[in-house]
């Protein structure tokens, strides 16, 4: 969720920066609502977005807002991104809320200057909400001081591989698992094959030739993440425990 400010523009792109003009700025270009939304429609789809100099993309290894604090403008390529929706939550003379769902590596920013210049009037993002990533939503958080309540902190904190979810699983027994918690890697079992270091893939994408999965051993404790390569299991990332005496 975003929220727009109407009428200024700045050099950053949101209420920190310092406020500038650009060449055919109408500061009291009339807008409403009916002229938001003929804009906002005009976002939706893939589109390509220029990355603004306040950001964190490299240039010789160095951000490039180092360059922007210096005053320094880099030319730089558009990137093409992917606006799926966008919807007008409220408006007023001096600016709206919009809902935006889009692609990795959309500036919501330089989204809302677009917008602004595409207006007339200029503008720059006044605040910003993320609701939505990676399949989770915003209505499954808890605050700190809901967590403190243990029978809230029960039900509430996810596992770390709800994270990894998308992965295929593949499950081995107690002594593969010793083995791929040293680093050892494990020849994959395949349909037709009985290899004696095998390890059985199950799950909704058994059958696809896999590139990456996520490890469980006996009574599906997660072990860690893999990469199959060449049909072996070659370990990735392994979950730490702590011995308990």
């Amino acid at each position: 969720m975003a929220d727009v400010v109407l009428r200024e523009e700045t050099d950053t792109g949101d209420r920190t920066g310092l406020p500038v003009t650009y060449d055919g700025q109408v500061v009291d270009a009339p807008v409403d609502e009916e002229k938001i939304r003929a804009v906002l429609s005009r976002f939706v789809g893939s589109i390509d977005q220029l990355p603004p100099m306040y950001s964190a993309l490299k240039r010789d290894g160095k951000p490039l807002y180092e360059y922007a604090r210096q005053g320094i403008e880099l030319e730089r390529e558009t990137r093409r991104i992917t606006i799926f929706s966008i919807e007008l939550l409220s408006c007023t003379e001096s600016g709206f809320s919009m809902e935006v769902s889009c692609s990795k590596g959309t500036y919501i920013r330089t989204l809302a200057q677009d917008i602004g210049r595409m207006l007339g009037c200029g503008a720059h993002l006044g605040a910003l909400r993320r609701t939505r990533t990676a399949g989770f939503d915003i209505g499954q958080a808890v605050t700190l001081e809901g967590l403190e309540a243990l029978d809230v902190a029960a039900t509430a904190l996810m596992p770390i591989e709800a994270l990894l979810a998308p992965l295929p699983v593949v499950t081995i027994d107690q002594a593969r698992a010793a083995k791929f918690m040293q680093g050892q890697k494990l020849q994959i079992e395949t349909e037709g094959q009985t290899a004696g270091d095998a390890t059985a893939i199950t799950g909704p994408d058994a059958e696809t030739i896999l590139t990456r999965a996520r490890v469980h051993g006996p009574d599906s404790k997660f072990l860690g993440t893999a990469r199959c390569i060449g049909g072996w299991l070659q370990p990735d990332r392994l979950i730490s425990f702590k011995e308990t005496t």
